[in-house]
């Protein structure tokens, strides 16, 4: 028989101190056979993940930033087909996940995606995960610069080193850049956040051309620290107010030796958030310093590649073509999901994917239509969508067209909910519920009946993460829901907890519990239910958002329960954990 998915038993501290290595030829050889309890573990550091079906697994592919070429997207389309049941999983951190894989295939994957400039490798385990970055820094117009390129010149410099950091680390490291102002508040929920700025004092001008000089002397990065969702959520605090680009990697570098050195090994504290949460601001900040300034001297340092501006931009399009797009305005409005430019004839076009779900012919579609009418490359959202930048403004509609034909639509066009979710059970073995079909389920049924209704749900987030871990980010969606376990009566149920007041835009906010014990089948209702509710409490103009934050969380959570009341079980709810959120949190 197959050795378990995952052993929960698992001595990771061991594990890491008798080394990472595997044995892959026998692997490549033998398949799941000849992995021991330990190798589970292992696998996870070189991407590789058990699913709950036995023999097979979860390969996540590293995509630093979002950004993939047409080229590489061709190879992910032509890997989700021929081993993933021809499908694969967008997440929320910018990646892509390969399901249904026997492990013999790994090494035939992990060859296609080298010769395509991509890996797997650390995008699972208590490793630096993969390095996120905001898509729009190329041609926001509050873009200060196009941060995917430090996103990936930071990524491949740790992951070259994943051999010597990986058996370090007492956990994982997410890393971010926000290069515009719509997504700077990011950085804040993630463990090393960087978020474009003006030096203070600068005079730069809103209309500078930031892309006629490598590094503009008045850019640089907000250093944020210590943010993280999960469990026990927390936010990271401003540890530098302005960084030179050059001092992005030493930053870095310091931090990861301050979580190495001094981090938690206990599993339920080994987060950064933690080893702060220990010292306090004030001693992080001076040991920070210590080590950051020893940092910038070193030789490495001083010869390592930064990105310049230009590195990151777009490709130059032919004279005549860019003449053309700017010459030729576009007449009447953009259709629904795109979005002009600050370059003046193009537009951003955002591709819904419905929970993150795409198949291969989709993905092959996207390459197409990135090749024939953008700039040859596509972005990963953390919204689990596509976008598609240096579309002509006169051929998006065709450009839209060709998507339609595979079953891709512009966002605004089918639906006003938005909904992301965690793979939950269905491939997740950390996974308490169902998150996918729950979301299906909400998708499928919640459809407002009343104007009043349909106008609040406008605009309105929902996340729904399998487990406390927060994979789908459920603390700062407008609805979020976390699954955990329920008793009701004699009975143990799988259920979720209902997370309001969560926010990520113009300013951070963490959700709270309003309600406790929502089983499986009472998830649409409950927020159907919700919706009915801040409608009725709604005063004209305001948003959901609006209502929770006037109304308050408690109160909302009783006027729910009290419309809810007659579809319950008469049973006295008891809510119970099945699972210790800190185990949850530590194993993934």
């Amino acid at each position: 028989g197959y050795p378990p998915a995952y052993p929960r038993s698992l001595e990771v501290e061991r594990i890491k101190r008798e080394g990472l290595g595997l044995d892959f030829d026998n692997i490549h050889e033998r398949g799941v056979l000849a992995l021991t309890e330990d190798d589970f573990y292992r696998l996870k550091t070189y991407g590789v993940c058990s699913q709950k079906h036995p023999g097979y697994f979860m390969v996540r592919i590293r995509i630093p930033g979002g950004r993939v070429t047409a080229r590489q997207l061709a190879t992910l389309a032509d890997l989700a087909d021929t081993h993933s049941r021809g499908s694969g999983h967008l997440t929320t951190r910018q990646d892509l996940e390969l399901h249904w894989v026997r492990l013999e295939e790994v090494l035939t994957i992990w060859e296609r995606l080298e010769a395509v400039g991509l890996s797997t490798r650390s995008a699972c385990g208590h490793t630096m995960r993969n390095v996120m970055a905001c898509p729009h820094g190329a041609i926001s117009p509050t873009a200060l610069i196009d941060a995917g390129a430090w996103a990936s010149a930071i990524s491949d410099y740790f992951v070259k080193r994943s051999d010597l950091i990986n058996p370090a680390m007492p956990n994982r490291i997410n890393i971010y850049f926000a290069g515009c102002a719509d997504c700077a508040t990011h950085a804040q929920i993630n463990d090393i956040g960087f978020a474009a700025v003006k030096r203070p004092g600068s005079q730069l001008g809103e209309g500078t051309d930031l892309k006629s000089v490598p590094i503009h002397p008045d850019i640089g990065f907000e250093l944020w620290v210590g943010g993280s969702l999960g469990a026990h959520p927390m936010l990271g605090f401003q540890l530098k107010s302005f960084l030179r680009p050059e001092e992005v990697l030493p930053a870095c570098q310091a931090i990861f030796e301050l979580h190495t050195q001094y981090g938690n090994r206990n599993k339920a504290k080994s987060r950064l958030k933690w080893l702060i949460d220990q010292w306090g601001i004030e001693k992080f900040s001076m040991i920070f310093d210590q080590r950051f300034e020893a940092k910038r001297t070193l030789p490495e340092n001083r010869a390592f590649r930064l990105p310049s501006a230009a590195d990151g931009a777009p490709r130059p399009f032919p004279v005549k073509r860019l003449r053309a797009a700017v010459m030729q305005p576009l007449t009447g409005a953009l259709p629904p999901g795109c979005f002009p430019q600050r370059q003046p004839g193009y537009v951003r076009v955002s591709v819904e994917v419905p929970l993150g779900e795409i198949r291969a012919e989709q993905l092959t579609a996207l390459a197409r239509v990135a090749q024939r009418y953008g700039n040859r490359e596509v972005h990963f959202t953390q919204d689990q969508d596509v976008e598609l930048h240096w579309v002509e403004a006169r051929r998006a509609r065709r450009a839209a067209r060709l998507l339609e034909r595979t079953g891709l639509s512009l966002k605004g066009q089918r639906t006003d909910l938005r909904v992301v979710a965690c793979p939950g059970t269905e491939f997740c073995v950390l996974a308490v519920t169902n998150a996918q079909g729950a979301a299906r389920e909400l998708l499928k049924t919640v459809r407002p009946r009343r104007p009043e209704v349909a106008t609040l749900l406008r605009g309105v987030s929902i996340a729904v993460s399998g487990c406390p871990n927060s994979c789908a980010k459920h603390q700062i969606a407008d609805i979020g829901l976390a699954g955990t376990m329920t008793t009701l009566g004699e009975d143990r149920r799988y259920s979720y907890l209902l997370y309001l007041g969560g926010r990520i835009d113009g300013a951070v906010r963490l959700g709270e519990v309003a309600r406790k014990g929502i089983t499986e089948e009472m998830v649409a209702p409950t927020v159907e239910a919700l919706l009915e509710v801040a409608a009725g409490l709604r005063v004209p103009g305001e948003s959901f958002q609006q209502v929770v934050d006037r109304v308050g969380i408690r109160r909302i959570g009783e006027l729910l329960g009290e419309r809810l009341a007659p579809c319950l079980p008469d049973a006295t709810e008891k809510v119970s954990m099945t699972l210790e959120l800190e185990e949850v949190e530590a194993c993934k």
